[in-house]
């Protein structure tokens, strides 16, 4: 079976070499390399008893990390692309799936099904030489025609869920950078708390393996006691989380290695980062485009949002609104394009003329590069939120609040939390004689079928003053400002 750029056929390479060593550990034991390298066989030799092959696409809906990464390869080596659960609410996804895998246990009858279902059954197949089995019989892998790797699932720059075209070439080149700050020439573990069948969940865990590293399943409190961790990757909110979970638990410890997402996190959470990590790396990135920057902290360092872009995956630059470059340190909107194939969105040719202009992706954010050649997020260049990664159209948002049942004015705003997470919040006010606890509900319940829904509110204001310009425009900031001093009615434990 020869390496070439499928993932399948690099994990069990790396599987032949690190043999004896432990891939995967969590709360429910060890599993070597040589077992994860059985398990992706048995998986591969099940999709295609059931009909998956070359170009076909098949939605993971698998909760487990070495079960969810097992099934990834094992696509890979049928040459079928893979798809997350969380994107098949998308029709836009569901409609480009083939089949489902679905993982057995008490969420099995809640799960999202595109195409035909797959039940994580492995007693047909384990009774034999799965291995000996794709070895004689050459599994197809990837061809010319069939070069899609991933279907991922992008909120883009709109914030409505989109399918992006994910080429085996650039899936590729994401696995295969390292990190500077991550250790080298040495065996490492790698906690990732990105779920598994998202992009960077499974490309860490990929890349841990390729280089015979553990991954820690399922990171807790007791595990983070109880486990030595060389690096952890993770978004604002997931760390957030983490610290929360381990303060509760009574949890004190300090790991060395943190990768955080997110182009410039805020000074309150930062403080938390270093009270818990000896070394922070903030990287800068999109679904679209993968990482294509990134900046390790020094320990005393006060750090003022640099970045460093990634040379060899992608080019940034800074251009105005008419996408002429613009001078060191003059602020303009960012540009992105890839070294290993450019992404596009599917069936989808208003997002792409939008997002995707000659050559160069646009994310929406606003920067500047200094004079030194370092990269800097300033903001937004429109109403787009970015929520721990999961970017929002906030307009959507707006408009669906003015309009419904019950509401006369409010809209959305974002504020940081305690710890400088961005957070989600509504100002309403409600129509006279309304009830008003019925109308939330109602209202969140309408929103969450919505394709463009990504995020629900922390907390619910309701205001007979709702700020706005005199052309009608929202003050997002002064209505901020003016909940800072009114008790929420609905706040994430239900209605106050």
């Amino acid at each position: 079976m020869t390496l070439g750029k499928n993932i399948g056929a690099a994990v069990l390479e790396a599987a032949d070499r690190y043999r004896g060593r432990i891939a995967f550990s969590g709360p429910d034991g060890d599993l070597d390399y040589e077992s994860f390298a059985s398990l992706v066989a048995m998986l591969a030799l099940l999709l295609r008893q059931h009909g998956v092959t070359r170009g076909d696409c098949v939605a993971v809906a698998v909760d487990e990390p070495r079960e969810a990464i097992a099934a990834i390869a094992a696509c890979s080596l049928l040459g079928a692309a893979w798809a997350p659960e969380y994107g098949l609410t998308s029709r836009s996804i569901a409609d480009h799936v083939t089949h489902t895998l679905i993982a057995p246990g008490p969420r099995k009858s809640d799960r999202v099904i595109a195409g035909k279902a797959i039940i994580f059954d492995l007693h047909p197949v384990s009774a034999i030489d799965a291995m000996a089995v794709l070895n004689a019989e050459k599994p197809d892998g990837f061809s010319d025609g069939s070069n899609m790797s991933r279907l991922g699932a992008s909120s883009g720059t709109t914030g409505e869920k989109k399918a992006i075209y994910v080429s085996v070439e650039d899936e590729w080149a994401r696995i295969t950078w390292v990190s500077a700050a991550t250790p080298r020439n040495q065996r490492f573990t790698s906690m990732c708390l990105f779920r598994s069948d998202s992009g960077v969940g499974a490309n860490t865990r990929i890349r841990t393996l390729l280089s015979g590293g553990v991954n820690i399943e399922r990171a807790g409190p007791l595990v983070l006691a109880r486990k030595e961790i060389s690096q952890t990757v993770g978004s604002p909110e997931q760390y957030t989380k983490l610290f929360a979970s381990m303060h509760n638990a009574g949890v004190e410890r300090q790991l060395p290695l943190a990768l955080v997402g997110g182009a410039r996190p805020g000074e309150v959470f930062m403080n938390a980062m270093r009270k818990h990590f000896e070394r922070i790396t903030v990287f800068y990135g999109s679904t679209e485009l993968g990482s294509v920057a990134e900046y390790t902290i020094a320990a005393d360092e006060s750090y003022d949002g640099r970045l460093e872009p990634i040379n060899n995956l992608a080019d940034v630059q800074i251009v105005d609104d008419e996408h002429r470059p613009v001078s060191d340190g003059t602020i303009g909107r960012v540009r992105i394009r890839g070294k290993h194939g450019m992404p596009h969105y599917i069936d989808d040719d208003i997002a792409n003329s939008k997002s995707f202009r000659n050559g160069w992706f646009f994310p929406g954010d606003l920067g500047r590069i200094d004079d030194l050649g370092f990269l800097h997020i300033e903001g937004r260049s429109n109403d787009t939120a970015n929520l721990g990664g999961v970017k929002m159209d906030m307009l959507r948002y707006d408009d669906f609040i003015q309009n419904f049942s019950g509401i006369e004015d409010g809209y959305c705003f974002v504020k940081a939390d305690e710890f400088g997470v961005d957070r989600l919040f509504f100002i309403l006010r409600f129509a006279e004689g309304s009830d008003i606890g019925k109308t939330v509900i109602d209202l969140l319940q309408n929103m969450q079928s919505e394709s463009w829904f990504n995020a629900g509110p922390t907390a619910i204001y309701a205001s007979r003053e709702v700020p706005r310009t005199e052309t009608g425009k929202a003050i997002r900031q002064k209505a901020s400002d003016l909940c800072a001093e009114l008790s929420p009615i609905l706040e994430k434990s239900g209605i106050a």
